[in-house]
């Protein structure tokens, strides 16, 4: 590599790293926003959109921001393009995928069940999947993450999974049977992030509903909130393509520019193989919608006050202690902010995809942030 070469990729690569972090720059600059209650909304609405602005103009942003206190959107802008090749821009009723975000709807799919009776939170999993060798595991440790069960990408990732289409639920399900793949540890003994239980738990939603996940949610969740846009999407599953859908991009620093992720050759089979279950991701939706579901969860309209007063409590471990540092209820990490009172979240990630969803419960206050490009480096 020639030294002019080599200067320009270290700018590259400078710059980009910028854009790697700024995520979290952007949720702590907002969030500092919120502390100061005298600041009107329009003014932070103005320190906000300056802050964006910059990012947009220097490509260290690509997606939106929105922005809600007490129930009322004080910025909700969107940054770049949806579709670079065809200049869609992105909007608020762009469609993202909300990777990991999706974790709370189908968590809210179980409580919904739960009081309809048909489940409860402490039912060993093998009580619905009997071929499955968890006898110990049941649905609530699913919920917060203390399972211990094997996680299926890390599988895949041996590959063991042949055949050219993309896995589904069932498809895992079989594979977890047949392979009798050993727990990662006792359930409930620690906390351990887990893609797993949920993709379990939205086939379970299947099995006790007699309806497709998507038709569950749409009938239970979506159309309550007048969620008008939202949908379970697996990209290259579905036959047809969403023309507000927001594409996936990917710097790659090597070729000094963005590339659609399934052209990154790092990433190309993980998105373009391994995108057919959900339940721990597949569902997309925009600022539009959730600025709904972050209204909707605020009332009794899905579950009972109670119901959901457990959902953002942090579980319990076998020896009686909480999940700690960063608790997690059910779809959730819970964290008591001393400063901004109790704070839920969740973060998501994809390649090309990086989003986060922060409500800080006591304040009333919410911060989204949906990205559908990120840095990949080689070296």
């Amino acid at each position: 590599m020639k030294r002019k070469e080599q200067v320009d990729l270290h700018n590259d690569k400078t710059k980009f790293e910028l854009m790697y972090r700024l995520k979290t720059q952007i949720v702590f600059f907002i969030c500092s926003l919120f502390l100061f209650n005298t600041v009107q909304a329009q003014d932070k609405a103005a320190a906000i959109d300056s802050m964006m602005q910059y990012a947009a103009a220097n490509e260290l942003f690509n997606g939106v921001i929105m922005v809600a206190e007490k129930g009322k959107v004080i910025y909700n802008k969107g940054f770049g393009y949806a579709d670079a090749a065809h200049k869609k821009p992105n909007n608020e009723n762009t469609l993202f995928n909300l990777c990991s975000v999706s974790k709370q709807f189908t968590a809210m799919c179980i409580m919904i069940l739960k009081e309809q009776g048909k489940l409860s939170y402490d039912d060993k999993l093998v009580k619905y999947f009997p071929n499955l060798p968890y006898t110990g595991v049941t649905l609530r440790q699913m919920l917060n993450h203390t399972s211990g069960l094997p996680d299926y990408f890390a599988l895949l990732a041996t590959g063991i999974w042949t055949k050219p289409t993309n896995p589904t639920n069932n498809d895992i399900i079989e594979l977890l049977e047949k392979g009798k793949y050993p727990v990662r540890f006792a359930a409930g003994e620690k906390h351990e992030y887990n893609n797993t239980g949920y993709m379990l738990l939205a086939s379970l939603i299947e099995k006790l509903s007699d309806v497709s996940y998507a038709d569950f949610l749409n009938r239970n969740i979506f159309e309550k909130a007048g969620m008008k846009n939202t949908i379970v999407y697996m990209p290259y599953s579905n036959k047809t393509t969403p023309g507000n859908i927001a594409k996936p991009y990917t710097y790659d620093y090597y070729k000094g520019k963005a590339v659609l992720t399934e052209d990154y050759e790092p990433y190309h089979t993980q998105v373009t193989r391994f995108d057919g279950t959900y339940g721990d991701g597949g569902i997309h939706s925009c600022s539009k919608d959730m600025i709904q579901w972050d209204e909707i969860l605020k009332t009794e309209k899905l579950v009972k006050k109670a119901t959901m007063d457990e959902a953002f409590t942090t579980g319990i471990l076998n020896d009686g202690k909480p999940i700690g540092p960063a608790g997690y209820g059910f779809g959730w990490f819970i964290v008591n902010d001393p400063l901004n009172g109790k704070l839920i979240q969740h973060t998501g990630g994809w390649p090309g995809f990086r989003q986060a969803f922060i409500r800080y419960l006591d304040k009333d206050r919410t911060l989204l942030v949906l990205r559908n490009n990120e840095v990949a480096f080689a070296s």
